[in-house]
C-alpha cells in the first residue's frame, strides 16, 4: 500500500516539476534574448561612434569612399535615431539601400545633364 501512496504523490509532483522546469526555461530564454539585444545595440553604438571618429577627427569631414562604418555615421548622423530593436544587420542593409538609391539618383542626374547639354 505504501507503494501506491508513493506513486500517487510522485504523479502529483512530476507535473509540478515539469511546470517549474518550463517556467525556469522561459525565464532563461527571455534573459538571453534581452542580453543579446543589449549587446547588439552596444555594438551598433560602437560602430556609430567609430564612424563619427573617422568622419570628424580622421577625415575632418572631407569626402572619402562611401563604405562601412563611416557611411553608417553619414547616413545616421543623429545617434538618438538609432533603435534598440534593430540589429546591426538591419543598419547595414539600410546603408546599402541608401547608397544604392543615391547612386541611382546620381546616375539619373548625369543622364539628364548629358541629354540637356547635347
Amino acid at each position: 500500500m505504501t507503494l501506491n501512496h508513493d506513486q500517487k504523490n510522485l504523479s502529483k509532483i512530476i507535473p509540478s516539476v515539469d511546470s517549474t522546469y518550463q517556467s525556469i526555461r522561459e525565464i532563461l530564454e527571455k534573459a538571453r534574448s534581452a542580453v543579446y539585444r543589449s549587446i547588439n545595440f552596444a555594438m551598433v553604438l560602437a560602430y556609430w561612434n567609430i564612424g563619427k571618429v573617422i568622419v570628424e577627427e580622421e577625415q575632418q569631414g572631407k569626402e572619402r569612399a562611401e563604405y562601412g562604418i563611416r557611411q553608417f555615421y553619414i547616413i545616421f548622423p543623429n545617434c538618438d535615431s538609432l533603435r534598440r530593436e534593430l540589429t546591426w544587420t538591419h543598419y547595414r542593409r539600410e546603408c546599402k539601400r541608401v547608397i544604392h538609391k543615391r547612386s541611382r539618383c546620381s546616375e539619373a542626374r548625369g543622364y539628364y545633364k548629358r541629354s540637356l547639354c547635347s
